[in-house]
């Protein structure tokens, strides 16, 4: 995983951006607001980072000329930063 690196003002390293690919068989998905997808999504969110958690519902959104969704996840780290992930 390759991140926007930054530094906190004691020296910590700090990812601004992380990009995680995936992908998983679409088991007959043929809409993005299909229940599966939004299970298939946090299993693969929560993998990468256990503390998230869902806020809200996903949004409907385009994806070129198709209908997708975006989920957003959030959480704070053991300093207290909060931490946002949208996908």
């Amino acid at each position: 995983m390759r991140g926007d690196l930054s530094h906190s003002a004691d020296g910590r390293t700090l990812f601004r951006e992380v990009i995680m690919v995936s992908g998983a068989d679409g088991q007959g998905v043929t809409a993005p607001d299909d229940p599966r997808v939004v299970q298939a999504i946090e299993a693969i969110v929560l993998q990468g980072n256990p503390l998230m958690s869902r806020a809200g519902e996903p949004e409907k959104i385009k994806s070129g000329s198709r209908p997708a969704v975006q989920f957003t996840w959030g959480s704070s780290d053991i300093w207290g930063h909060k931490n946002q992930c949208a996908c």
